[in-house]
């Protein structure tokens, strides 16, 4: 989450491009929607790191992100070839290595998820 939502804030021209096309938005309201969601990836990713009691809702979050991800990926595929995942930094396509990365990153995060769980029960 840090490393894509830090590349989106950098450069979000990709991702505001692929936001607009699937909601049907202005340059200037994808833009900023890119601004808003990356920020919160950046919040979220620095909040995996740092031990305490919000590691449960960042298991959540992180892994409701990600599945909203693979959807719109699975729903988009066809439509757009690059979702400016990592901005304009990295070509990002919707392919097969986009359904593993993300699946792998979701499987991490439930991992985190479950852990947590188990934390709390000590």
């Amino acid at each position: 989450f840090l490393l894509s939502g830090g590349s989106k804030i950098v450069s979000p021209y990709a991702a505001s491009i692929f936001v607009s096309q699937i909601i049907n938005l202005g340059a200037i309201q994808g833009t900023t929607l890119i601004y808003f969601f990356s920020s919160f990836e950046l919040i979220l990713g620095l909040s995996l790191f740092k031990q305490g009691s919000h590691i449960p809702l960042s298991g959540f979050l992180s892994s409701l992100i990600l599945l909203l991800f693979m959807l719109i990926g699975a729903l988009y595929s066809e439509e757009v070839s690059n979702c400016g995942c990592f901005g304009d930094l990295v070509d990002s396509r919707i392919d097969g290595w986009y359904f593993a990365r993300n699946g792998l990153l979701l499987l991490t995060s439930l991992y985190v998820l479950r852990r947590a769980g188990k934390l709390d029960a000590m």
